[in-house]
């Protein structure tokens, strides 16, 4: 049975926000003192579920056509939630307003799995926000982005099926966070480094069903990326040179200090190239994952 223990430190069961950023990741679980319990299945150490519903919290309610959702999510204020309706949706979501430390704006689907993004993509450029339990079937690359300052992000439970574009995994990903837009433009070196900015994103609890795209890109000069608890099962249907699940940087960062977690994750029936997870940024700690195949670099 977990313990007081193993409830991260700075959340409290049934609470809705996300870990502080004093919060590191939670320790390899033991049975015993030998058995490891690694991958998505792993229950313990998991961030909490984001409730139905809480008190003093404004519950918008668009109604079921893009423009709708994105006028709620624009008016959104910290502590709301935008809830989306049932249905099929083809258009592009801009994820513009911020939350609070405490008040992050939710955004859920009336019943998860029941809203699904066919077309389009989303950009995130606001911050304190939550995203929970859509499902996504869109065939464009960089589906969701997050970019400017945006920070203090949580993708969870999303499904995504077949997403993306089949192109090489060498700059293109289901999801991408950028680089700071003041970063130098170019390959980094350690005369000319990026701009860091501590994200503080958890991605969690997500599936990913044959993946179009490299799953994860992370960009130079992020920190705080926390992927964890997630399902990645192949094969993939990506062309070209690289088709890495999961790729943090694209040249030599080992000036940097992403200060980034890769952990309890289950990557199945995925042959990537050159690598199944490529680091090219210093400070990603790889932390009991199963893969079933493949090298990570």
């Amino acid at each position: 049975m977990p313990s007081a223990e193993d409830t991260p430190r700075g959340v409290t069961d049934g609470a809705s926000s996300i870990p502080t950023s004093d919060d590191t990741f939670p320790e390899t679980t033991r049975t015993g003192s030998t058995e490891v319990v690694v991958g998505a299945d792993n229950t313990l150490q998991r961030l909490p579920s984001v409730p139905v519903d809480a008190s003093g919290q404004r519950n918008l309610q668009p109604g079921n056509s893009v423009g709708e959702v994105q006028q709620a999510i624009s008016s959104a204020s910290p502590g709301d939630v935008v809830t989306i309706a049932d249905g099929t949706y083809r258009g592009n979501l801009a994820f513009n307003s911020s939350g609070g430390t405490a008040t992050q704006i939710v955004i859920r689907p009336a019943n998860e799995g029941k809203a699904v993004w066919e077309d389009g993509s989303f950009e995130i450029t606001g911050s304190h926000i939550i995203i929970v339990g859509l499902t996504i079937t869109s065939d464009n690359a960089n589906f969701l982005r997050i970019s400017e300052q945006a920070r203090d992000i949580r993708i969870s439970s999303f499904t995504f099926d077949n997403v993306g574009s089949g192109d090489d995994g060498s700059s293109t990903g289901i999801i991408r966070i950028e680089s700071d837009p003041s970063s130098p433009p170019g390959i980094p070196t350690q005369n000319s480094p990026p701009v860091a900015i501590d994200r503080h994103i958890f991605i969690d609890g997500n599936t990913f069903n044959r993946p179009r795209n490299t799953v994860l890109w992370v960009n130079h000069g992020n920190r705080g990326i926390n992927f964890v608890h997630n399902k990645i099962h192949g094969p993939h249907e990506i062309s070209g040179g690289e088709t890495e699940a999961l790729k943090f940087g694209y040249g030599t960062g080992l000036f940097e200090q992403a200060d980034s977690r890769i952990a309890f994750n289950t990557i199945t029936d995925w042959s990537g190239l050159p690598y199944v997870i490529g680091i090219k940024m210093s400070g990603v700690a790889i932390v009991a994952n199963l893969i079933g195949q493949g090298r990570v670099e």
